[in-house]
C-alpha cells in the first residue's frame, strides 16, 4: 500500500472476518512483499485490532529471509491500540466500534 504523505507504506489495514482467513493469509503476505512494515486487522465482530509489524530480519532486507509479520498485539475497547511504526498514536477501539 502506497501514499503521498511523509510516510509511504506507513501501514496496510484490513478488515475482516473469521470466514475469511484465506485471504489473510494472502494479504500478509502480499502486503510483507510490498515493505508495509506494519499490519492492522480490523475485526468488528470480535471488536478487535489486531497490530502485525514486519519481523527485524524483514525489515532489514536480510538476503533470503522471506519477509513475514509478527503480533504486536491485540487491542480491545478499553485497551488502545499501540503502533511500533507510530509510537505517537493511541487510539481506543471502543471509537473504532461505536454504534
Amino acid at each position: 500500500m502506497t501514499g503521498s504523505g511523509p510516510h509511504p507504506r506507513a501501514h496496510a489495514g484490513r478488515g475482516t472476518s473469521p470466514a475469511r482467513a484465506k485471504e489473510r493469509v494472502f494479504r500478509f503476505k502480499q502486503y510483507a512483499a510490498c515493505g508495509a512494515p506494519e499490519f492492522w486487522i480490523v475485526d468488528p465482530e470480535r471488536q478487535t485490532v489486531e497490530v502485525f509489524a514486519l519481523s527485524d530480519a524483514s525489515a532489514a532486507g536480510n538476503a533470503g529471509a522471506e519477509p513475514r509479520y509478527e503480533a504486536a498485539g491485540v487491542f480491545t475497547p478499553g485497551t488502545p491500540v499501540r503502533s511500533p511504526v507510530l509510537p505517537d498514536f493511541a487510539c481506543d477501539p471502543a471509537e473504532v466500534f461505536r454504534p
